[in-house]
């Protein structure tokens, strides 16, 4: 648009998608245990910017503390019927002891960086 004081930025074009942030937090819509680990499912809004990466770890407490080598990691999401979310899952298998409780959390990452991680499910007791 042009007035006055001159020409003003460019409006983008209809149906372009204008990068908002990182992703938000993911929602975890279900945990599956089976021996020895955890198949963990999740949506997750992916503010106008591709999800590149996802992590899910199961954590040996609620909150805080690092997963360690208790962790898998996706590359590949599913389009939900909600425009912008979308839908990952993947298998922890490595770390996880039988019997142990463990607290399942993701973060997902785009190209504007790394979002709010997940409010951590659980406890889930490991089979």
């Amino acid at each position: 648009a042009t007035n006055a004081v001159g020409n003003g930025p460019a409006f983008p074009a209809a149906g372009a998608r204008i990068l908002v942030g990182p992703p938000a937090a993911p929602t975890i819509t279900s945990v599956v245990r089976a021996t020895r680990s955890f198949t963990v499912t999740w949506t997750v809004a992916t503010n106008n910017s591709a999800i590149t990466t996802a992590t899910a770890g199961a954590y040996a407490n609620a909150t805080g503390g690092g997963a360690g080598t208790r962790v898998c990691t996706v590359t590949t999401s599913t389009a939900t019927a909600t425009p912008g979310v979308v839908q990952q899952s993947c298998t922890i298998n490595t770390g996880i002891t039988t019997g142990n409780t463990y607290y399942i959390g993701v973060t997902a990452t785009n190209a504007m960086g790394v979002g709010t991680a997940s409010t951590r499910n659980g406890p889930q007791v490991a089979l």
